[in-house]
């Protein structure tokens, strides 16, 4: 019986895929298994002649030397993944837990048991990457419709505004001089500065935070397509049965009526269309935004993304959103966002 059970056990450690050996405090080794041939490209007798904590990375050693000497206060300790070195010269990264029967006989040594985690760790760091590349490219797309924004107020401010003001100063200065025409001037510089109130108003409506909390999503976007359809000759449509907004976070409500925004002064400017439609709609724990205008369309192959679809692909990745574009020349555009609820509740 002990015969087996020791065979047995001889079986599990020389056939096991983790490596794992015998050592002394000061990193010497007493027994290795056949694994390390394959994890680190070293025989047995190899390893048994090396010390164990040469090979660990010189970044890695001081954490790994502190991490370790927890055996003198626990029996078990887990050592954070570090660096090894392969004998083709390579790091491969060890996760490693210590076992301290230096009191059991027959053992006397550190149990080491260590696996090979590169894989894991290079897919973490590519992982871990692409998400910084990512919010760089949000950040950026996000800088540039600031940018864009400031541009267009400038330009509306200098070409429109400062126009009606220069207007206005024009007339008053007339009417000191010109007492028969005074009344007519006046009247005219009166209306010039309602213009300009009006046109100050309808800028100022695009640079406010609308109050979501208070009127809801829903009420927000109704409010701004009136503001929309009184000045501009479109008719849109919203429609959205059944949907709950309560249960969203007011910072996705805030972003799709962004998005919804920046959607519909892109079709305002290029799209020429007579009707924008806006369909909410809900599907299982998915929940799909559609805006659609019977416009000019275009080959959205041949078609560069502008700042406007990059603004609004940017808000969307916030929130794992899947965004599609779809649109042909004189078949008017479709754009969906969808988004899983779970990543929506409020906070």
């Amino acid at each position: 019986a002990i015969e087996q059970s020791e065979r047995r056990f001889r079986l599990l450690v020389q056939t096991s895929y983790d490596l794992i050996a015998l050592t002394r405090e000061d990193g010497s080794v007493a027994y290795v298994s056949p694994s390390v041939e394959n994890m680190l490209g070293y025989s047995i007798e190899d390893f048994k002649n090396l010390n164990s904590f040469d090979l660990i990375h010189p970044d890695d050693i001081e954490i790994v030397l502190k991490e370790f000497s927890g055996i003198e206060t626990q029996r078990i300790v887990k050592i954070s993944p570090y660096r090894y070195k392969h004998k083709d010269g390579s790091w491969r990264w060890i996760e490693t837990v210590t076992n301290d029967l230096r009191d059991e006989p027959g053992v006397n040594a550190i149990v080491v048991n260590s696996r090979d985690v590169t894989e894991r760790i290079v897919a973490e760091e590519e992982a871990a990457l692409l998400k910084q590349i990512k919010q760089k490219e949000i950040t950026d797309a996000v800088f540039a419709a600031q940018e864009k924004e400031r541009s267009e107020i400038g330009m509306e401010l200098h070409d429109n505004v400062n126009q009606l003001l220069g207007a206005i100063r024009l007339y008053i200065d007339m009417a000191r001089k010109d007492e028969v025409n005074r009344d007519a001037l006046l009247t005219s510089s009166a209306k010039y500065a309602l213009t300009a109130i009006e046109e100050i108003r309808k800028l100022s409506k695009t640079l406010i935070t609308p109050s979501i909390k208070e009127i809801g999503l829903i009420d927000s976007i109704k409010e701004l397509t009136n503001e929309i359809m009184l000045v501009h000759p479109v008719q849109i449509l919203i429609t959205a049965p059944h949907f709950i907004e309560s249960e969203l976070s007011d910072k996705f409500k805030l972003n799709i009526f962004r998005i919804i925004q920046e959607q519909i002064n892109n079709i305002l400017k290029h799209a020429q269309a007579k009707e924008i439609t806006i369909d909410i709609k809900e599907y299982r724990e998915t929940l799909v935004f559609i805006i659609a205008d019977n416009g000019i369309g275009f080959d959205v192959s041949n078609r560069k993304a502008g700042v406007g679809i990059s603004n609004i692909k940017s808000r969307s990745e916030i929130y794992h959103g899947n965004i599609q574009l779809q649109s042909e020349p004189g078949k008017g555009t479709t754009l969906s966002l969808a988004f899983k609820k779970p990543d929506l509740i409020a906070e």
